[in-house]
């Protein structure tokens, strides 16, 4: 929701001012709004503004800044989000699982997921919990291909897969989407709209 919320707000903007305003000065407006979300430490949203304002200019100067604030912004979001998705998740079901492929795609991922500094751990049971039988284990690894729109919060799975973590504001609800693949070591396949995706509940 807040990606799409921005791209309405950046294409908006693009029709806003193409018609009698020039590139260089829509990077300002930019540059201008991430200052304004720095001052009230929205820190994604000026990640997203200074990276609108490299993508109108990315040459001159201002760009080149943009792009360096915005690299920077991103760090700090990802170790932010790495700090937030450290826990153990069970993941929520929606009703009941009525069929094979209910269930197929409830067990694609894992039941139950064990997050640390640097790594994700899927669990099929929680039993497997204790006894750390996990379904599979994977490096934390952000992906940094170029998107439509600036994100900071995809992660390469080991098959190649690119899925998109959030944590809602409250710590307790994880959400798992799917965001695309790797097509090679320079290009990604994105996922736009209806993207599928799992909701998953901390328990500690």
């Amino acid at each position: 929701m807040r990606n799409f919320c921005i791209s309405i707000l950046f294409l908006s903007s693009i029709q806003l001012f193409s018609q009698d305003t020039k590139a260089i000065e829509l990077q300002k407006y930019w540059i201008s709004k991430a200052q304004q979300d720095l001052h009230t430490n929205n820190v994604w949203g000026a990640f997203c503004q200074y990276y609108f304002a490299y993508e109108m200019a990315p040459d001159n100067e201002e760009g080149k800044n943009s792009l360096e604030l915005a690299d920077s912004l991103r760090t700090i979001l990802r170790t932010d989000l790495k700090h937030r998705l450290k826990g153990v998740w069970k993941i929520h079901v929606f009703g009941r699982i009525k069929s094979e492929n209910d269930r197929a795609h409830y067990t694609r991922l894992g039941k139950f997921l064990k997050i640390s500094d640097d790594s994700i751990v899927f669990f099929k049971r929680r039993t497997d919990l204790k006894s750390n039988n996990f379904k599979s284990k994977q490096a934390i690894k952000f992906c940094d291909l170029e998107t439509m729109l600036p994100v900071y919060n995809d992660i390469i799975h080991s098959n190649g897969n690119i899925w998109n973590y959030h944590v809602e504001e409250n710590g307790e609800v994880l959400r798992i989407t799917d965001s695309g693949e790797l097509l090679g070591d320079k290009s990604r396949s994105e996922i736009i709209s209806h993207p599928s995706g799992y909701t998953y509940k901390r328990i500690r």
